[in-house]
């Protein structure tokens, strides 16, 4: 600070350089936020929702050998291919 006195700086150039400095900081701040956002909501998938959903595909496998329709087998299929994607982004981080 003391090198822009020197110079003689106008406060607006001052002012640019500092907002600068702080819209680099905040957008640092905000990368590290939505990486933590992001594993957060994917291990919640994870550890919560694709067990309920394989949990639901076993009792539809049950129901599907009681002789429940076609429908059932195209739900499981939706279900299965959510969680393997879901598995295959989470990896990812």
């Amino acid at each position: 600070m003391i090198y822009f006195q020197r110079i003689g700086v106008p406060i607006r150039v001052k002012k640019m350089a500092a907002e600068l400095v702080m819209e680099s900081r905040r957008f640092a701040e905000e990368v590290d936020l939505i990486k933590r956002e992001m594993s957060s909501f994917l291990y919640h998938y994870k550890d919560v929702v694709l067990p309920a959903l394989e949990a639901e595909e076993e009792e539809l496998r049950k129901k599907m050998k009681e002789g429940y329709t076609v429908l059932i087998l195209l739900f499981q299929f939706c279900c299965r291919f959510v969680c393997c994607w879901v598995m295959r982004y989470a990896s990812i981080l």
